[in-house]
């Protein structure tokens, strides 16, 4: 090996951490379109809660009126998902403000 040079590279470890924590790999793209799925899942299902889309057109809107005096939580639950499509159920599932009331944290 006479006349050749021995070259070596170095990186530091901090370097080397940086170059490879900026890397968007596929788990982190994954984990972040799955993370903004469902954070968009339980918005929708808030406002489709709080609004009237989704309602169902034909209930007795008397009956509505009596039944949205709450004493319990149940008559909530059982109000909200009576005035409301199946599709809209569905997506009511995953509001937070539901699924707060259901676990009596509000």
């Amino acid at each position: 090996m006479k006349g050749q040079e021995l070259e070596i590279d170095f990186t530091y470890p901090t370097q080397y951490t940086k170059d490879v924590s900026q890397k968007m790999s596929f788990g982190k793209s994954f984990g972040l379109i799955v993370f903004v799925l469902f954070f968009a899942l339980v918005t929708i299902g808030g406002c489709i809660q709080i609004c009237p889309c989704g309602n169902r057109d034909i209930y007795d809107a008397e009956q509505v009126e009596k039944a949205s005096i709450f004493r319990t939580s149940e008559q909530f639950e059982a109000v909200s998902l009576a005035k409301k499509n199946s599709w809209a159920q569905g997506l009511m599932s995953l509001s937070i403000i539901r699924n707060t009331n259901k676990m009596n944290l509000g």
